[in-house]
């Protein structure tokens, strides 16, 4: 199992995320998401916050990885009609948002 998911589904358990989709804030204010507000302890989970909220709220914006997950979510959403079988998909691409977010910010292939 996945990093990410582990410590997404430790904050399930505490009540600090959205049972249907744990990478979905809670709620904003003043702008900043439930997800952001408690950045899970981790500077990583706070960045990938960012380019999840950017995704989901269609800021796209925000982060120049925003609309790549967003295309990916949306491709995702075809592929699987039942919520929580389509999060289980993607939980590989957001591990490995956040393994990049964590671990591969300043690497270029350049």
């Amino acid at each position: 199992m996945s990093s990410l998911w582990n410590k997404v589904q430790r904050q399930q358990r505490l009540g600090l995320l959205h049972r249907m989709n744990p990478l979905v804030a809670l709620g904003c204010r003043k702008g900043v998401s439930t997800f952001e507000e408690f950045a899970l302890g981790s500077d990583a989970l706070a960045r990938l916050a960012v380019i999840v909220r950017g995704a989901d709220t269609g800021q796209l914006e925000l982060t120049p990885q925003s609309p790549g997950l967003l295309a990916a979510s949306l491709g995702y959403s075809r592929m699987y009609r039942d919520d929580l079988a389509q999060l289980e998909a993607a939980m590989p691409l957001y591990d490995a948002f956040y393994r990049w977010c964590r671990d591969a910010v300043n690497e270029t292939h350049a």
